[in-house]
């Protein structure tokens, strides 16, 4: 562990992660950097148009910051629930709850930082789900906001 400050530069970010369809994940910090073991961090990027499959993240809970665009999470054992986050908003994921993130937008990338307890990033990617997320995110793809 190091003893000071550590910046990881944009062109630092290592894609060598577990990865979700439809999600980009450039990891900072992990056990393979500097941190103590506790949290790992990174940035995630939806296309417009695009959404993530179902997954969860195990044990490990999720906060979120959205640095651009609008970013509906459906959540729950079916995708049932939605709420949405724009530019500036957290949002918080406990452990184990299954989501995916849908980007609305027609034309604008959604980004955004994220921190999760953990030395590395837990994905449990749920294929069986795939029909719901698809049905989910042709729902609300277009919309600019909860209906």
């Amino acid at each position: 562990m190091s003893s000071g400050i550590r910046v990881v530069t944009a062109d630092e970010r290592s894609k060598n992660t577990p990865q979700t369809p439809g999600l980009l994940r450039e990891v900072a910090f992990d056990s393979h950097s500097v941190v103590d073991g506790q949290l790992n961090a990174f940035l995630s990027t939806v296309e417009p148009a695009a959404s993530t499959g179902a997954h969860h993240h195990g044990e490990q809970d999720t906060v979120l910051y959205v640095l651009s665009g609008t970013a509906a999470y459906a959540w729950g054992p079916d995708l049932e629930n939605v709420v949405w986050a724009g530019e500036g908003d957290f949002v918080y994921i406990p452990g184990g709850v299954v989501h995916q993130e849908i980007n609305p937008s027609p034309d604008l990338v959604t980004r955004w930082v994220v921190v999760r307890s953990g030395a590395d990033p837990v994905v449990v990617n749920l294929e069986h789900l795939d029909g719901a997320a698809e049905r989910r995110a042709a729902q609300i793809i277009g919309q600019a906001g909860p209906a």
